[in-house]
């Protein structure tokens, strides 16, 4: 007898946590790295009114994300970002949520982290933070 899919779509509810494998390398760096400095670095460059910003510790772990696999364009990450689970759990966007166009994503980076080194600081900090932890060669 053949075997099909039925095609009848099932509900099922659980958590992005128990897709990602123990072994994952997003998994590891999540565990062992506190990511909520960036939150203390970045305070002084967002003001305390107006609409709420992208969070940027999803930023950082997008082009965390990206560096670790190689993704090297920003268009090309929010893609990824958008379709890998492994992704989208790490930088911390539940399946519902909207991931940062591109283009807010560049001018986020550009003119408010560029311009006053911050992006180099904490992405350098992060990167440190990984080796130490020996979860990448620094390589």
């Amino acid at each position: 007898m053949m075997g099909r899919q039925s095609g009848q779509m099932s509900m099922l509810v659980l958590g992005f946590t128990e897709l990602i494998p123990d072994h994952h390398l997003l998994r590891k760096i999540s565990q062992a790295i506190s990511f909520d400095f960036i939150c203390e670095i970045l305070k002084p460059y967002y003001p305390a009114n107006g609409r709420p910003s992208v969070d940027p510790v999803s930023m950082f772990k997008m082009l965390l994300v990206g560096y670790l696999y190689g993704i090297k364009s920003e268009r090309r990450l929010v893609q990824e970002v958008q379709l890998n689970i492994a992704y989208r759990w790490f930088c911390g966007f539940e399946l519902a949520d909207k991931i940062p166009d591109h283009s807010t994503f560049s001018k986020t980076r550009l003119r408010k982290w560029n311009e006053s080194q911050l992006f180099q600081q904490v992405f350098l900090e992060i990167i440190r933070r990984c080796v130490k932890n020996g979860l990448i060669d620094g390589k």
